[in-house]
């Protein structure tokens, strides 16, 4: 096929025109044809593509609520949405021109086809951040993202699953304000889900050095804020504890290559005060001996959510996994851990009560414990101090757990 092949097909009026075979023929030039030839066609063709852009979103939806499996003309138009994608998928000009055309109405459209959902879920990939620019003021966007987050946790075939994760991939490491954006305008069940993608991500790309998912730091400010909104004021904003544990889950992740951001990211006596005031209010709630004041009665009551339920040694581990992977090998964060008082709630974890990761077959009180003791003097004299105050059997018990020696 030669270039103004392709170039009469992108500058139709009417599908009807063209045949199936040229409309391959012209997908298979795009795919195989040098960038800077494609790019050139696009540049040199502004206006014809828009109005093929926006005349194909307007002809598929045109075929809504229609009997779709046996109309010839939808069959033609997804040959023609393929070329679409696959342009998309190569030329940065071509998605510029199609974003100056489409509305947020036509992508939430378009995804009420379910048969077209793994050529759109693609394109949505492909755009990427562009998406993100162009639409965020409108009020359908948000609207937008929680369909493709329902669609992203319900949908069943792995490539419109994966293209949903490569797109909020990038979502979170190109867009600084994506995370805060989402928050003010999603309810906390959707914002939750987001939080359940990233967890997701994190959790399958860190074996590696080359994989990991470089959250943008704004993100992860904003991560670090809002947990100290939870904790604010006695927890009076907060509604489920699944928003911590993801929270914290996603932030303990992250400072596993926490060399990779700015010092004062990680670096955090905030991040170290909010966990203490969990994991005080966690042994609060699980003393049955009256042994610990103050356990805050709101977080007791999100504790006995019988349709939201967190098990509480989930969200304990999730505090000590965080504590351990900011403090280790940070003489900064061991002190503040020290200062703020966090040594006392992470040795009480390990009295009684298991906090064994069953997979990992670690014990992360103790794990954490290390962490915040290696080469910091201030947190050992804690420790001796302690070791002095507790009955023989209770010491015994953490020689044990090679907690003191």
């Amino acid at each position: 096929m030669e270039r103004d092949d392709v170039l009469k097909i992108f500058c139709t009026d009417d599908f009807k025109e063209i045949s199936d075979d040229e409309i391959k023929a012209a997908n298979k030039w795009i795919c195989s044809v040098l960038l800077e030839d494609l790019n050139t066609l696009v540049a040199e063709n502004d206006e014809s593509i828009q109005n093929f852009v926006f005349n194909l979103f307007e002809s598929l939806l045109n075929k809504h609520g229609e009997d779709l499996e046996s109309d010839s003309m939808f069959k033609k138009l997804k040959i023609f949405y393929r070329l679409f994608v696959n342009t998309s998928a190569r030329s940065e000009i071509f998605k510029e021109l199609s974003l100056k055309k489409l509305e947020i109405v036509h992508w939430l459209a378009i995804l009420r086809f379910e048969d077209l959902l793994p050529e759109t879920t693609y394109a949505i990939c492909c755009f990427g951040k562009h998406i993100y620019n162009k639409y965020l003021l409108e009020k359908e966007f948000f609207r937008f993202i929680n369909d493709l987050t329902t669609i992203c946790n319900t949908n069943s075939k792995d490539h419109v699953h994966n293209s949903l994760i490569a797109f909020f991939w990038k979502l979170f490491e190109e867009c600084p304000t994506f995370l805060s954006e989402s928050f003010q305008s999603m309810g906390m069940r959707d914002y939750i889900y987001i939080l359940g993608i990233l967890i997701e991500l994190t959790d399958n790309n860190y074996d590696t050095e080359s994989t990991y998912v470089k959250v943008h730091e704004n993100n992860i400010y904003f991560m670090v804020s809002l947990l100290e909104r939870w904790c604010h004021d006695n927890f009076k904003e907060a509604e489920t504890l699944r928003l911590p544990l993801h929270l914290m889950t996603i932030l303990g992740t992250l400072a596993i290559h926490k060399r990779n951001y700015s010092d004062n990211v990680f670096t955090n006596k905030e991040i170290l005060s909010s966990i203490k005031i969990i994991l005080m209010n966690i042994l609060g709630v699980e003393d049955k001996k009256g042994q610990i004041p103050g356990t805050s009665e709101r977080f007791r009551a999100l504790c006995n959510k019988d349709d939201d339920f967190v098990p509480l040694n989930d969200l304990k581990i999730s505090c000590l996994r965080l504590v351990t992977n900011i403090c280790m090998d940070n003489g900064v964060n061991q002190k503040n851990a020290g200062d703020v008082g966090l040594l006392y709630p992470v040795l009480q974890c390990s009295f009684d009560r298991t906090t064994l990761d069953v997979a990992l077959r670690k014990e992360w009180s103790v794990i954490c414990i290390k962490a915040l003791t290696d080469k910091c003097e201030e947190n050992q004299e804690f420790l001796r101090d302690i070791k002095n105050k507790l009955s023989s059997p209770v010491v015994e018990s953490l020689k044990e757990k090679t907690i003191f020696a």
